[in-house]
């Protein structure tokens, strides 16, 4: 009797690396992604004899449009993701010690430094001058300050927003 004969190896299919194969900005531009590498199984194989189907084969317009739409979603995920941590870079929260004139007010920001040698954790706090363009504060108020450019010689930040207001009767 006569072996059968094998079937002929899977095509090598090269795709590109994990980085730039879910690259939304190269999908969405419909550039070919780069760097191929091969991959460990392929992503299409030929038909089998039989009629069977074998692997999916190019993919179609509406998943291509698909996938589209998620790279585009992702991507702004990641868009919005790195907002917030630009808009919580220099921010601190401090509470309002008093109105220092015309739209500026004194906060004190607590911070807490720990001493190797005593183990012990103490209590510091610094006084930041801060701009407050609508006088929107009021001494004993929780407010978040922001980095800024400088307003006069001591003022380099601006209120961000109140955190929680001081109930007053």
């Amino acid at each position: 009797p006569t072996p059968h004969p094998r079937p002929p190896p899977p095509p090598v299919v090269l795709a590109p690396p994990r980085m730039l194969r879910r690259s939304p900005l190269r999908l969405l531009a419909g550039l070919p992604p780069l760097a191929p590498r091969r991959l460990a199984r392929p992503l299409w194989t030929p038909p089998t004899a039989g009629g069977q189907e074998g692997r999916p084969g190019p993919v179609g317009e509406d998943e291509l449009r698909a996938l589209r739409q998620e790279y585009a979603d992702e991507l702004a995920a990641v868009l919005a993701r790195e907002k917030q941590r630009a808009d919580r870079r220099g921010t601190l929260v401090g509470k309002v010690l008093s109105i220092s004139g015309a739209q500026s007010i004194l906060v004190s920001v607590p911070r807490w430094r720990y001493s190797s040698k005593y183990l012990v954790r103490h209590k510091l706090t610094s006084k930041i001058m801060v701009h407050d363009p609508n006088e929107v504060a009021n001494p004993g108020d929780l407010v978040r300050i922001k980095q800024s450019r400088p307003y006069s010689k001591r003022k380099r930040h601006i209120l961000q927003d109140l955190v929680m207001k001081l109930n007053r009767i």
